[in-house]
Formats: structure tokens, sequence, C-alpha cells
């Protein structure tokens, strides 16, 4: 898996950055709720802020994009952080670590 990872479209170059941070914690409060986890893979490149989350979901070839659906409340707590405490918008990427393909979140 970590393989497919490193050799993914999605990690291209991005590792070899200056501003890469990985493990990221992070503690916030959204509507009420604290929030508490960590960022797999934070990097600012190009004025852009990128978060990428691995999953090691069992995922047939293909079938990334509808498995990336049932993480949309995570992603959104990452991107409140982000948005929280480096008051910056960020794209999202999952990175299905079996097929080494990447979704892009919105």
């Amino acid at each position: 898996m970590a393989r497919l990872c490193l050799a993914s479209q999605s990690l291209s170059g991005m590792t070899d950055l200056e501003d890469v941070h990985r493990e990221v914690p992070f503690v916030t409060e959204h509507e009420g709720k604290v929030l508490i986890g960590r960022i797999d893979l934070l990097v600012r490149m190009d004025g852009a802020t990128v978060i990428v989350d691995y999953k090691t979901d069992a995922v047939a070839p293909g079938s990334e994009t509808a498995a990336a659906e049932g993480h949309k409340g995570q992603i959104g707590a990452y991107r409140h952080a982000v948005r929280t405490a480096a008051d910056a918008e960020s794209r999202t990427e999952l990175l299905f670590a079996r097929t080494g393909r990447a979704v892009d979140i919105a």
C-alpha cells in the first residue's frame, strides 16, 4: 500500500516541497462541538493549501469516488481546522492506499 501511495500522481513531487507537514494535530470548535483530530498530510504550494488524507478502505479500482462520499464529514472537519488555524481555504484529496488513486473532495 505504501508503494502505491508514494507512486501516486497525487503525491508526485509534493513530499519534496519545503512546506510539508505530516500528522498535523488539531483541536477546534465547530457548531458547539470540540473537534480533535490529526491531518495526515498538509502541503502549501504555489499559494494553495492541500490536505491529503490516506484511506485504507477496501475499495475496488474505479469505485474510489463513491467510497469518498462516506468521508465528507471528516474532510469538513479538516477544512474547518485549517481555515480556523491558518486563515486559509484548502483543497482536499483522499488517497486510497489499496489502489493508489486519489479523489478530490469539493
